[in-house]
């Protein structure tokens, strides 16, 4: 980890917290769903950096995009580990899907040979919107 970075990461497990009155699931960012679309998108474009291992069981796909102010660049990307996303919750109140996330590095750039996203409009099938690595 560097020291300084900003990460997120939602994992295919539902959150929660525990208030007085019982436990409640804590809904899926919008920012998941984002992150789904800018891998789809820029898979289907073959633009992202990938690490694959374990003969496929470890999955990592990301690429960079400029942030909402223009002067930072934030890592978007796409981790499974051995269809973890099979452990997680599947009903109507806490949909299954798959592990995103994002991070800064201290200085807010961009690694000089990164992917990029090209921000192109593509039709991406959204079967699963929840899911990076969902047809």
């Amino acid at each position: 980890m560097v020291v300084g970075a900003f990460v997120s990461i939602q994992t295919p497990f539902p959150r929660g917290e525990q208030p007085a009155d019982g436990i409640r699931s804590i809904p899926i960012l919008q920012q998941h769903v984002l992150a789904v679309d800018t891998i789809k998108r820029n898979r289907v474009a073959e633009n992202l950096d990938t690490v694959t291992a374990n003969r496929g069981k470890l999955r990592y796909e990301c690429v960079w995009c400029e942030g909402d102010t223009g002067s930072e660049w934030v890592c978007l990307f796409a981790l499974d580990i051995y269809d973890w996303r099979d452990l997680g919750s599947n009903t109507a109140e806490i949909p299954s899907r798959g592990g995103v996330g994002m991070y800064l590095l201290p200085d807010r750039s961009v690694p000089e040979a990164a992917a990029r996203d090209l921000k192109q409009t593509v039709a991406v099938p959204d079967h699963d919107v929840l899911d990076p690595f969902a047809p």
